[in-house]
């Protein structure tokens, strides 16, 4: 066996994400990271252990770090700031948080989307309230203050300040953002009739308790927001677990082609989940019909698409990634139009896949391959 060597002299942080400890249904991560070669100790689903360690072929170059999402992108931030915490080189992370990290200042470097972990951001309110739309709740500032409980403060002020009606009535003024009981933002001199307090605990309790107007907060299936009858009056989009660098890791850095290894492998695991990676050949008279089929499948091609007249036989060899959804369609109806399947196997065992990082992404945060 041929053993993997880096030229590190530092091991490389990596962040796992401890809100998939305590809801394995709804974040896989130990399933996904074993999917990928990179198998995890004291990271079982429903552990309340924070060491996780790895114990795949190449992992004695990595150390598994426990995080809480909301951190994870400033502690990717602490070499650059020079914080004194020890932080993160690399994190698996919920697109929500690296948003909400970038709205307070913490941009972090998306390398590859991971296709798992999907959530959707949303805000809601009573379902009795009278409210139709955001706008609706800040309607309400003309006569009171109000009161959003998020955890995505950051987020929640941006929504606030971009409203239409929000700039007509309060201009530029930041909203107050609360945490802890502390006004983070006092020295912008935010607007104190509209108030964004960090949630501490369940956010959806917030509106029936009587403590906030509107809520943003994340939902999977959205079975709570229908047992606290609260009304979805704004979607704020998807989010899905992607792996993320901090902005000191480059190329410059040593443990770059490590980096580019954990990259690699996570996301051929990603693919392998969704599609299967198969090469066929069929009659170049069959061209058009192959195409035609293929269109209407919306299965996804990997350049070259066409090999023209492979071997000057009059044969056509293509490559694509098919659905596991519909795998067994796709490849009957192949052979029904003269196309014969040479290989098919998981997309993490090829490495020449010759997709752009945006198209690799876009697969996986698509529902095609579900």
């Amino acid at each position: 066996m041929v053993k993997l060597v880096f030229n590190m002299p530092r091991k490389l942080r990596f962040g796992l994400p401890v809100g998939s400890l305590n809801h394995p249904e709804r974040w896989d991560t130990k399933g996904f990271l074993d999917s990928a070669g990179l198998y995890t100790s004291g990271y079982e689903p429903g552990s309340r252990s924070y060491y996780p360690r790895f114990l795949g072929e190449g992992t004695e170059y990595l150390e598994a770090v426990a995080v809480r999402p909301q951190r994870a992108a400033q502690e990717l931030w602490a070499k650059k700031k020079g914080f004194s915490s020890e932080g993160l080189d690399i994190a698996i992370v919920g697109s929500d948080w690296a948003e909400e990290g970038e709205a307070a200042g913490y941009p972090i470097k998306q390398l590859t989307s991971l296709g798992y972990g999907k959530v959707t951001l949303y805000a809601a309110v009573l379902e009795d309230s009278g409210f139709e739309n955001v706008s609706d709740v800040i309607e309400l500032t003309k006569k009171q203050g109000i009161i959003c409980q998020t955890e995505y403060v950051h987020l929640a002020a941006k929504m606030i300040l971009e409203n239409p009606l929000y700039k007509e009535l309060h201009d530029e003024m930041p909203p107050q953002i609360e945490y802890g009981g502390r006004i983070i933002n006092e020295s912008q001199r935010p607007n104190p009739k509209v108030r964004i307090v960090y949630s501490e605990g369940t956010t959806e309790s917030a509106l029936p308790s009587g403590f906030a107007h509107i809520i943003i907060d994340n939902m999977q299936k959205g079975r709570t927001v229908k047992e606290n009858r609260l009304k979805i009056i704004d979607e704020l989009g998807n989010s899905f677990a992607r792996l993320y660098a901090g902005p000191h890791i480059t190329e410059e850095d040593e443990r770059w082609d490590m980096v580019q290894y954990v990259k690699n492998l996570l996301r051929g695991a990603a693919l392998a989940r969704r599609y299967i990676y198969c090469i066929f050949d069929f009659p170049r008279k069959k061209k058009g019909e192959i195409l035609n089929f293929m269109r209407k499948n919306n299965l996804y091609e990997i350049k070259p698409f066409v090999q023209e007249e492979k071997n000057g036989d009059g044969w056509c060899e293509t490559k694509i990634l098919v659905p596991r959804a519909k795998e067994f369609a796709v490849v009957c109806g192949l052979s029904n139009l003269g196309a014969k399947a040479n290989v098919i196997t998981e997309p993490k065992l090829i490495v020449d896949i010759q997709m752009t990082d945006e198209e690799i992404n876009e697969l996986l945060e698509s529902d095609t391959g579900i």
